[in-house]
Parts: C-alpha cells; sequence; structure tokens
C-alpha cells in the first residue's frame, strides 16, 4: 500500500464525522435527483403508452345536439385518422342519502375499438339482452363499495331510471377526475363517470338519433390549431359549442402540467443539495490544506510533486461523490417507485408501466464529481503555492490591519472582547466566511422550502374555496331561469343567500391568437 494511500484512509478516519455529513448531503442530493427524474418519467412513459394503446382524442368538438349522421362527414376529413360520436351529459343521482353528479357516456352496444377506449378493471362488458347495463369509473366504484349487480338510480329528466352495475373501468380520458376546471382536487364521492349503451342512451337521455360529442384521433403530423379552425368552420351549421385539443382537456392538461413541474424541480432542487456539499467540501479541505502544511512540506521533500499532492487532496472529494452518487442512486431509483406510486393515487395509470431507471446513474454522478472537484480544487489549489522549506516551520500569521468595525468608536469599545476575536477573524478570513454562510443560506433554504410549499398549497385552497367559491351547493341549469324560479329556490328552508350567475365556453381572440376559456356573468 502506498503512502498516499495510507494517508488518504488516516485522514478520513480522523475526520470521519465530516465526510460522513458530507456523504449524506451528497447522497440526498444525488437521490432527490434521480427519484424525481424516474417519477416524472414514469408518468410521461406511462401516459404515452396509454394514451396510444387506447386512443386518446386529440381534439374533442361539443355540440349542443347534432343528427349521428354528421360522423360521415367528420371522418371524410383528410387529417382524421378515426373518430367516434357519443353523448355526453351530467346527471344528478343519490346514493346512501348523498346528492352527487354523475356524467353519462355513450359506449357502442357491442365491444369494439373507438376513440377513448375503456380498460375493463372488474366484470364484463355490456351483455346484449340487458339493455340498462352501466359500467362505472373505477374510483367513483370504490368510494361507494359498488359491486357487479348492484343497481343505481339517477335521475334523467326528472326521472328516476335504475341502472345495474356490469363492472368497473378506466379511460385515458379520465386519469384524473374532475368535473370542469373550477376544481383542483378529484372528489370521487361527488362525482364520477358512468358508460352506458349508445342505444340505452338514446332513448333515456332524449337524443333519439343524435349525439353532442366527437372524440377524434389525428394522423401523425396534422396541426391540431389549424385543424380546430378548419372544424369550427366545416361543421358551423351544426351546433358547435367548443372545440379543445389534447393540450385544453382537463384530465390530459393536469397530469402534463404534474409532469413539467416535476421534470422542473428534478433539474433545480437537488442542485441546492449539490451546492451544499460543495460548499462543506470546500470549508473541510481548506481547513486540512492549512492544518496539514507541514506534510505537504514534507511530501515534496521527499520528491513528490505538486501534481501528485494535488491529486492526493482531491482523492478526498472523488470518494464522497463516487460513495455517494452510487448509494444515493440505489435508493433514488427505489424512491422513484414510491414517488411514483403516491403521484398515481390521483393521476390513475397502469402500473406496469412503472420502473427504474439506471441511466440516470451517469449524469447525477457527472453532476456531483462537478461540484465535489469544483470545491476541492478551489481549496486545494494552494499546495502549488507550499515550498518545503517555508512549510516545515508554522505559517505566519495574517498581517494585522484595523477593520472597519473599529474605525467606530463608539460600536466597537462597547463590544466584549470576545466578540471582537470573532469579528475581526470574519473580517480576516472573508472567503471561509462568505463560504460558510452560502452553506448555512442553502440549507435554511432547503429546510424552508418543505414548509413554504405546504403553506402555499393550504392558502390556495382557502382561497379558493373559502373567498372565491365560498358556496355550499352550486346548482347548473339547462335553461335560463326567470325571476319567480329564483325567487322559489330562494325560499326553500335552509337557503341563507342566493346568487344567480350565468356560465358559458367563449373563444376570446386577438389578430391570429385565440383562445378557449370560462365566462362567467355575475
Amino acid at each position: 500500500m502506498g503512502i498516499l494511500l495510507k494517508k488518504l484512509i488516516r485522514d478520513m478516519r480522523e475526520n470521519k464525522g465530516q465526510f460522513i455529513s458530507i456523504l449524506v448531503i451528497v447522497m440526498l442530493g444525488v437521490m432527490i435527483y434521480s427519484g424525481i427524474n424516474a417519477t416524472f418519467r414514469n408518468l410521461s412513459d406511462a401516459s404515452k403508452k396509454y394514451y396510444q394503446d387506447y386512443r386518446l382524442a386529440d381534439v374533442w368538438m361539443d355540440l349542443y345536439k347534432a343528427p349521428a349522421s354528421i360522423m360521415d362527414k367528420v371522418k371524410s376529413l383528410p387529417y382524421v385518422k378515426m373518430s367516434s360520436g357519443r353523448i355526453v351529459q351530467d346527471v344528478k343521482m343519490n346514493i346512501s342519502d348523498a346528492n352527487i353528479t354523475v356524467r353519462f357516456i355513450t359506449l357502442p352496444d357491442e365491444k369494439k375499438e373507438i376513440v377513448n377506449d375503456i380498460v375493463i378493471k372488474s366484470g364484463k362488458y355490456f351483455a346484449e339482452n340487458e339493455s340498462n347495463q352501466c359500467l362505472v369509473e373505477e374510483e367513483f366504484y370504490k368510494a361507494h363499495n359498488l359491486k357487479r349487480g348492484d343497481y343505481i338510480k339517477p335521475i334523467i329528466n326528472g326521472k328516476e331510471v335504475k341502472l345495474k352495475v356490469a363492472g368497473s373501468v378506466k379511460s385515458p380520458e379520465y386519469v384524473y377526475v374532475l368535473k370542469d376546471g373550477s376544481e383542483l382536487m378529484p372528489d370521487n364521492t361527488k362525482f364520477g363517470i358512468i358508460y352506458i349503451k349508445n342505444s340505452f342512451g338514446q332513448s333515456v337521455l332524449g337524443f333519439n338519433g343524435s349525439i353532442n360529442s366527437i372524440s377524434i384521433l389525428l394522423d401523425n403530423g396534422a396541426d391540431i390549431e389549424n385543424v380546430k379552425d378548419d372544424i369550427k368552420k366545416v361543421f358551423k351549421n351544426y351546433g358547435v359549442s367548443n372545440v379543445i385539443g389534447r393540450d385544453e382537456q382537463i384530465s390530459s392538461k393536469m397530469l402534463e402540467e404534474e409532469i413539467k413541474g416535476l421534470k422542473s424541480t428534478g433539474g433545480s432542487f437537488p442542485v441546492i443539495f449539490f451546492i451544499v456539499a460543495a460548499v462543506i467540501i470546500y470549508i473541510m479541505m481548506g481547513r486540512m490544506i492549512e492544518n496539514q502544511r507541514m506534510q505537504i512540506g514534507v511530501l515534496k521533500a521527499f520528491g513528490f510533486g505538486n501534481f501528485k499532492v494535488l491529486l492526493h487532496y482531491l482523492s478526498y472529494s472523488v470518494i464522497v461523490a463516487v460513495v455517494g452518487s452510487i448509494l444515493g442512486s440505489i435508493l433514488g431509483m427505489y424512491l422513484g417507485i414510491g414517488f411514483t406510486s403516491l403521484e398515481n393515487m390521483y393521476f390513475h395509470l397502469p402500473p406496469a408501466d412503472m420502473k427504474i431507471y439506471p441511466e440516470l446513474v451517469i449524469p447525477a454522478s457527472i453532476l456531483t464529481l462537478f461540484f465535489s472537484l469544483l470545491a476541492a480544487y478551489n481549496a486545494c489549489k494552494v499546495v502549488f503555492k507550499i515550498m518545503p522549506s517555508e512549510a516545515m516551520r508554522p505559517k505566519a500569521p495574517k498581517s494585522g490591519k484595523k477593520i472597519l468595525l473599529e474605525k467606530i468608536a463608539i460600536l466597537w469599545r462597547g463590544l466584549d472582547y470576545r466578540w471582537r476575536l470573532i469579528f475581526r477573524n470574519l473580517f480576516r478570513y472573508k472567503r471561509r466566511a462568505l463560504m460558510t454562510s452560502v452553506g448555512v443560506i442553502f440549507s435554511t433554504a432547503i429546510v424552508l422550502l418543505a414548509f413554504s410549499m405546504k403553506d402555499s398549497i393550504d392558502f390556495m385552497v382557502e382561497q379558493q374555496y373559502g373567498t372565491i367559491q365560498n358556496y355550499d351547493i352550486k346548482v347548473n341549469f339547462n335553461k335560463f331561469l326567470n325571476t319567480e324560479e329564483l325567487t322559489s329556490i330562494k325560499n326553500v328552508q335552509h337557503v341563507s343567500k342566493l346568487e344567480p350567475l350565468i356560465e358559458t365556453g367563449v373563444e376570446i381572440s386577438n389578430g391570429w391568437r385565440k383562445k378557449n376559456i370560462g365566462l362567467t356573468g355575475l
């Protein structure tokens, strides 16, 4: 075993507390980098595969009521790869004395490939000889403890309709189930998706040969914005109420925003840990060089050159970086699986597509080595200036001079001698004081970031549901109400205040820029 290797092991034993602390910080940085990046990759890859396998629409066209024959015209458009017409309608329903909203979506009477297809999680598709069967979105199914063969009774056009549950399903159209854009978090006890036969829906919903929603899958390379504009022009006489792309569809948009947020966090947040580790390495290696000044002189006297001595001291940070990268990457892979499972409590994607990414080890290791070596080199480059003859004797202290605080006599005389010593050392060793401060700053930032995120979310929820949407019940009507009707509602028992609104979707434009928004009339 070489002299320098023996010295390396001995120094690490003597300063094991410092090395372990740096190792833990590096390991945390790598672990968070690997974990968050694995999470956003899992969500991104799983959603892309899910959308592709079950044909999530690229464009949705909502209509007031159009004849089913419109589908022939849709399919004839040159950019349409596949399309499906259906009926979509929200209705009220009582389960366990709770008044909830469900969204009916019609499916073909017999199973076939469609846009926005479903995945059957339990039970089976509609039976041929039973018209009143339904398939229930899985999270709503679980939230209300439904079982195959149970009956639910939604109220359709003022009448209670009896539906038999055939099973539970999932769809790429609703990986994040929200009623509309005004909601932030899914509530599976108060809103759910129910799929019914097209023939049954035509009858009970009063559409009789008509549809009000078309899902369109486009050919690869089609420009969605141009397609949306073209659809509005072609079908303007069919009562088009809204045309949206995948980037505007609530479920898809929420998932995409979450993936973007994770990607941004995975690239920036771990850097804080690396900076803290770099600061500690800089301070520790600077002190080690200063304390081992005489040993450096002896090594040089025995023929070890500047470069070899520098490499010896850089090896401390290399070992920390390599070991921290390996341990952090291993833990980060499993952290990624844990984070993905946590995210999947809200975004219900196929769990089979979740995996670990060993290739994240390389960028994590490169980042760690970069910060560690940069800090260590800046602390250790002083070895080039140490001459053997000078190093054999203690380092001469820095020449003393008055600091800025000493020139303010009133303040300086009021300080205890211990404080005077502290302030003199701070000003004489400015770089060390600055680096220590940077370490404390970023360490504090890490702690405050976690608390501030929690406080921000709590504040946002309180503002949204305590100040902005401060109602107890919101009732939607499919027609305008007159003053007498509003008065009768206001006279209902326990109603203390009522506010009439008009809500609709509109398109705003400025030159070539266009955007669909929700308009509320107060």
